[in-house]
């Protein structure tokens, strides 16, 4: 599922096998799942979506598999409590709940990883990406990307560029991972990485019909047409904002204060 495209063809696949069996729980999970990585990336238009429709169906979808929930339907709840919910509480204890379901689903620690970060306890939330990456030797791009953003709330600049840069040679489509990235330059000085990394961020957004990236656009709520929602990051936006700052990204040009009567 690395591309809007093959998250397009899954979606498909899971709508006909709940044709098929309407009490299949595990597509109805694996649905909900689908629709969540396109309100996550941003992929909505892939399916003809709004950001609002994909976040919907993947609430409802989930609300469907918690008729019968599997890891899969608690990790995905603990994503959407972590990002959209102000408290860790929930977070974790979905969490917890898809870890105990199978212990030895990497996914369930990489959820953990998602709501320590929420709880603001990067060194624990460091553990569980290090267990989901023992739990799978073939680690997917998403567990470096998850590591590298912990190194870097936690300032370990150099481990972050490392971790993510592994990231972005697996999948080089994901658009957030060369965010942190970037940041990560930024806060180390190299300057021409940074301006790189920048630019494949434009590259990506652009493909998927938002405007450049902004400082304004890390941590906004709303926005008008072409504004990307980086709901992304956890707790203080400062050292991220700080970090793409020092890559050149620039603040977003209010241009209504520059009218003069």
């Amino acid at each position: 599922l690395g591309t809007p495209g093959d998250i397009a063809k899954s979606v498909s696949y899971f709508e006909q096998a709940i044709t098929l069996d309407p009490g299949y729980a595990r597509a109805h999970s694996a649905l909900s799942a689908a629709y969540w990585t396109i309100a996550l990336n941003g992929w909505s238009r892939s399916l003809d979506l709004t950001l609002f429709q994909a976040r919907e169906e993947s609430r409802l979808t989930l609300k469907k598999a918690m008729e019968q929930p599997s890891a899969l339907t608690y990790q995905i709840a603990s994503e959407r409590a972590a990002y959209f919910q102000r408290k860790p509480d929930k977070a974790l204890a979905e969490a917890e709940r898809a870890i105990t379901s199978d212990v030895n689903d990497p996914a369930g620690h990489l959820a953990m990883a998602t709501a320590l970060l929420k709880a603001k306890k990067p060194g624990e939330a460091e553990k569980s990406v290090r267990t989901a990456m023992r739990l799978d030797p073939h680690s997917p791009a998403s567990y470096f990307t998850k590591l590298g953003q912990v190194q870097y709330v936690m300032g370990e600049y150099e481990k972050a560029t490392e971790a993510l840069e592994t990231s972005v040679k697996l999948n080089s489509d994901d658009d957030w991972a060369f965010v942190y990235l970037a940041a990560a330059y930024g806060q180390l000085g190299q300057e021409e990485e940074a301006k790189q990394a920048v630019q494949k961020v434009n590259a990506l957004r652009a493909k998927s019909g938002w405007g450049a990236l902004t400082i304004q656009t890390v941590g906004a709520h709303r926005g008008g047409a072409g504004r990307r929602y980086y709901f992304k990051w956890f707790g203080d936006y400062t050292p991220l904002r700080d970090g793409l700052r020092k890559a050149g990204v620039t603040p977003e040009i209010n241009w209504s204060s520059l009218i003069r009567s």
